[in-house]
């Protein structure tokens, strides 16, 4: 890879779909990024965690396409095909974890299809579980939950767009749901099993979508340390920062664009709440429209 090549990437807004196996952790995708790319990105991150035991779609983004990340959450569903095991539930929610309660009722199909078609009609609120990574006093749950400090936050309204039961065989049970950003899947199925009069932690969770992710257009881990040797790699493997958002193209103009580059705010008529911001097909952020004013809500800078 040529020297200029490896200069452009350095700072170039890239975002990758990776098909994340079971067993690391989202922080050992991050590391083995940073140091397998064939080039070193100013920046490196996620859009969002996995557990360790969970598998599929995971976002890692370089440089400013981090700065979509709070947009992409908020855009963006996410959809998971959960199995879980009834009988009992774990520390932890999932089957890395110790037996907590236990509970020998067996619910039917129909009573599951109730419970479930209740928690997805209904106002949704969900305690984040004692081991994930919600933060008190900046410090994850999860660790607080290991040094034997079991701390409950309040609430917080989720939304179940659609939940599905795609398998029910006593004592397990699969289900597909689609939900908002910030949705605990292993306390989604505690809660389900919960309404049902019973108990429950999964045993697997696959992430099979993030709005245009899924499982097929994702980079398999055979592909991780050289999925960046050259600009074709990049166009097939890369999404366009364009399709990861659902936000209509505004093409400005050169003129228009020293403005919205230098942060100044640009009299173009839109319809639409967000922009993704265009001159000469170049992507130059994401405007938002305040009084029918574009104002620059993300830049890109090279």
């Amino acid at each position: 890879m040529e020297n200029s090549f490896k200069k452009e990437l350095y700072n170039q807004p890239l975002v990758f779909s990776v098909l994340k196996p079971p067993g690391p952790s989202s922080f050992d995708i991050i590391r083995h990024f940073k140091k397998n790319l064939p080039f070193k990105p100013r920046k490196i991150g996620h859009f969002g965690t996995l557990d360790p035991f969970a598998s599929g779609v995971f976002l890692v983004g370089l440089n400013s396409a981090l700065r979509l990340n709070e947009l992409a959450h908020e855009h963006n569903r996410k959809t998971y095909l959960a199995i879980g095991k009834i009988g009992y539930t774990t520390d932890t929610g999932d089957r890395t974890g110790s037996i907590c309660l236990n509970s020998s009722y067996k619910p039917t199909l129909a009573e599951i299809n109730k419970a479930l078609n209740c928690l997805a009609s209904n106002e949704y609120k969900q305690t984040p579980p004692h081991y994930s990574a919600a933060k008190c006093n900046g410090k994850p749950l999860y660790k607080w939950a290991r040094q034997g400090v079991l701390i409950q936050k309040d609430a917080v309204q989720r939304t179940i767009f659609e939940a599905r039961i795609v398998k029910y065989h006593y004592p397990y049970l699969s289900i597909k749901v689609s939900v908002s950003t910030g949705t605990y899947i292993r306390k989604l199925f505690e809660d389900l099993l919960e309404l049902c009069g019973t108990r429950g932690h999964l045993i697997s969770l696959v992430r099979t979508n993030i709005g245009p992710f899924n499982l097929k257009n994702s980079i398999l881990k055979k592909n991780w340390p050289k999925i960046i040797d050259n600009r074709k790699h990049i166009e097939n493997l890369s999404f366009r920062l364009t399709n990861i958002l659902p936000f209509e193209k505004l093409d400005i103009g050169p003129e228009n664009s020293k403005k919205f580059l230098n942060g100044c705010k640009i009299n173009v008529s839109t319809q639409e709440h967000y922009n993704w911001i265009m001159s000469n097909k170049q992507v130059l952020g994401i405007g938002k429209n305040i009084n029918q004013e574009i104002t620059p809500h993300i830049v890109f800078k090279n």
